[in-house]
């Protein structure tokens, strides 16, 4: 019988814990980062440059397929980390990708440097 609530007490401090971490992370999302603007390096799993400014959902929504990658980084305000490039065929292809301290990114395909295919992850 100890050995139950003592497990329960573990699983309930775990849970309040994660609980907090949550609001925490709600609230930072909220103010737009954390108190400190000066993240460098990469996120998570390192693709991917953390910016300064907040990539949004609506700069994501104003690219359009056929943009340039200069036409892009005006929108988005920030140049992506380069990803993957190939030339194929006479077919140049990039991946570019940027992404926010709190993990949310967007990710963009360019062929002979026009906007073909994007995508994004959690962006406000």
């Amino acid at each position: 019988m100890g050995l139950i609530k003592k497990t329960a007490k573990i699983s309930v401090t775990i849970i309040l814990i994660l609980f907090i971490l949550g609001i925490i992370m709600g609230l930072m999302n909220q103010i737009g980062g954390p108190p400190t603007q000066s993240r460098t390096g990469t996120a998570f799993s390192g693709s991917a440059k953390i910016v300064n400014d907040r990539i949004t959902k609506a700069k994501f929504l104003e690219l359009e397929t056929g943009m340039s990658y200069a036409q892009a980084v005006l929108v988005i305000g920030k140049e992506g980390e380069l990803l993957s490039e190939n030339n194929i065929a006479g077919f140049h292809t990039a991946m570019h990708s940027w992404a926010n301290w709190d993990g949310s990114n967007m990710n963009i395909m360019f062929q002979n440097n026009r906007l073909i295919q994007k995508a994004q992850f959690g962006l406000k």
